[in-house]
């Protein structure tokens, strides 16, 4: 499985409209909160709108819950707070971001940088 490359689009799919900041259609940190240490991310460079939003619309579908959005990123953010990003298939296209040992548990300055860059994306219908 191929390295996760700096200058690739990772997208994480929200799930819960409690991680969206009405204000100004942007997502909030929480968003970006680890579960069991990792963050589940999918790689989409290269990908058509139509197959993330189909990759989206799964993963809300196997957790019984209704995909809100979507947080679009460089993984280049991840690298430069000191964690990495790991390709983790399947499902096809999977990464998980985890933080260096030392800094294992929630990297709040992470989240901070992912909620200042992330793009929110919405479905066009």
């Amino acid at each position: 499985m191929e390295s996760v490359a700096h200058g690739e689009i990772l997208t994480r799919y929200i799930l819960d409209s409690n991680n969206i900041r009405t204000s100004d259609s942007s997502v909030k940190k929480g968003a970006f909160k680890p579960n069991e240490g990792e963050i589940s991310v999918y790689r989409i460079s290269g990908l058509t709108d139509e197959t993330i939003w189909k990759i989206g619309h799964e993963i809300a579908s196997n957790r019984n819950k209704t995909l809100k959005a979507r947080a679009d990123f460089k993984a280049s953010i991840v690298f430069g707070n000191n964690t990495f990003v790991f390709p983790k298939e399947p499902p096809k296209h999977h990464a998980i971001i985890i933080a260096c040992i030392e800094n294992y548990i929630y990297n709040d300055k992470l989240a901070i940088d992912l909620d200042r860059d992330a793009k929110l994306q919405f479905e066009k219908k």
